[in-house]
């Protein structure tokens, strides 16, 4: 099962959002699904749909690391992306950004995504697009991109 829900989760990053494809809403994420955004909170399918049509449209993610228990699914990601869109009131920057993440993806019984949680450094995010210094990037104890004290805009 620990697989199969990995793959669910595979899907749901490599597929859905990387791929920008959301006709697979209804069949990723459970019609309960709250997704907790720099925004605020998107509900159910609708919810999910529109996480698509973020400030990062041009947004993609890399799994650094994938691995699962039961119907927990706990990996840990990367993100880069252009700010051309409004972020939590901010105007489109145009800046590159990028940055680690971890998350937990709970999955019910028909598979599919209905407890998403994450830790993205949403704070650092705001500060990055509105401060123009540069910083230049560190290495964490795991060799990559961690967590909100790695974020770097260019």
């Amino acid at each position: 099962m620990s697989e199969q829900n990995k793959a669910v989760v595979r899907r749901l990053i490599e597929d859905h959002w990387n791929a920008k494809n959301g006709a697979l809403v209804s069949e990723l994420f459970a019609p309960t699904v709250a997704i907790h955004t720099l925004d605020g909170v998107l509900n159910g399918l609708d919810g999910a749909s529109t996480l698509l049509q973020t400030a990062f449209q041009d947004f993609h993610l890399f799994i650094d690391d994938l691995v699962a228990d039961a119907d927990k699914v706990a990996f840990r990601w990367t993100f880069n992306g252009t700010h051309r869109g409004p972020l939590a009131d901010i105007r489109a920057t145009g800046k590159q950004v990028s940055g680690g993440c971890h998350s937990l993806v709970g999955l019910c019984q028909s598979l599919r995504a209905c407890m998403p949680s994450s830790c993205f450094g949403e704070r650092r995010v705001l500060l990055e697009v509105v401060t123009p210094a540069r910083r230049e990037p560190r290495e964490s104890r795991y060799g990559r991109h961690c967590a909100e004290d790695d974020l770097q805009i260019g």
